[in-house]
C-alpha cells in the first residue's frame, strides 16, 4: 500500500463524512480505499493510486450522491498533487458515453465535459491513467457485489475485458479475479436474470416475515 499522503488525505475522506454514505454494499469511504489499493496493488504511478482515493469525489455522471464543491480543488490538490487531483477532476467530468467509447478506440481519445458541455481535452498518458481509474472503480464494487449477491449485472463484462486487455498485465489478472469465474459458464443476460431473480426473492421474503409479524 502506498502511504504518501495517504494518512492525511483517509483523514480528510473520513472528515468529509464519506463513511455515512451508501456505496456498492459498503459506504464511499470503503469504496475509495479499495480503489486506491486496487491501483497500489498494480503498480501505478503513486499519483494516479492517489487519484483513486478520490476518484468520484466531484461526483461523476453516474454517481451523485456526493458531491465535493469544485472550489475545494486547491485543498485536494494540496493532499495528492497537482497532477492526481488533475485525474480526479478528468474523471469527474468525463461524460460516461464519450469515455466508453474512446476506451474501446483506437482513435485519439475524444472526451465530452459534463461540467461545461464542451469537449475534454487529455492526453493519451493521462487517458491510459483514467482507465487505470476508471477499471479498479468497476472492478472493486463488482467484487463487492459478487460476494453479496453470489453474482452480480455482468452485462458489460465484454467492455471491461477489452479495457483490461488494452491496459495489459495486471489489469487482465484482476479482471479474471472478478469476472472469470463466471463468464463463459452462462451468458451475461442469463446472469443478470438470476441477479435480479435472486434481488427480488430476497425483498419478498423479507415481506412475509414482516407481515407475520405484524
Amino acid at each position: 500500500m502506498l502511504t504518501h499522503n495517504f494518512n492525511a488525505s483517509e483523514k480528510y475522506l473520513l472528515k468529509l463524512g464519506t463513511q455515512l454514505v451508501f456505496h456498492s454494499h459498503a459506504n464511499l469511504h470503503t469504496h475509495l480505499v479499495g480503489v486506491h489499493h486496487l491501483l497500489g496493488s498494480w503498480g501505478c504511478p503513486e499519483h494516479v493510486a492517489l487519484a483513486g482515493l478520490f476518484h468520484s469525489i466531484y461526483s461523476t455522471d453516474e454517481f451523485r450522491d456526493f458531491a465535493l464543491p469544485l472550489t475545494e480543488r486547491e485543498q485536494i490538490k494540496g493532499l495528492i498533487g497537482t497532477q492526481g487531483e488533475r485525474l480526479v477532476y478528468l474523471y469527474s467530468a468525463a461524460t460516461r458515453e464519450s469515455w466508453r467509447r474512446s476506451a474501446v478506440s483506437a482513435e485519439k481519445p475524444q472526451l465530452a465535459d459534463r461540467l461545461s458541455g464542451g469537449p475534454l481535452e487529455v492526453t493519451e498518458q493521462e487517458f491510459t491513467e483514467l482507465l487505470w481509474l476508471w477499471l479498479a472503480n468497476n472492478l472493486d464494487i463488482k467484487a463487492r457485489e459478487m460476494r453479496a449477491n453470489g453474482v452480480g449485472v455482468l452485462k458489460r463484462a465484454n467492455f471491461w475485458h477489452q479495457v483490461a486487455e488494452r491496459l495489459g498485465g495486471e489489469a487482465v489478472v484482476s479482471w479474471q479475479q472478478v469476472y472469470g469465474r463466471h463468464v463463459g459458464r452462462k451468458s451475461d443476460f442469463m446472469l443478470e436474470v438470476k441477479w435480479h431473480a435472486s434481488r427480488a426473492k430476497r425483498k419478498l421474503t423479507s415481506r412475509v416475515k414482516k407481515l407475520f409479524k405484524g
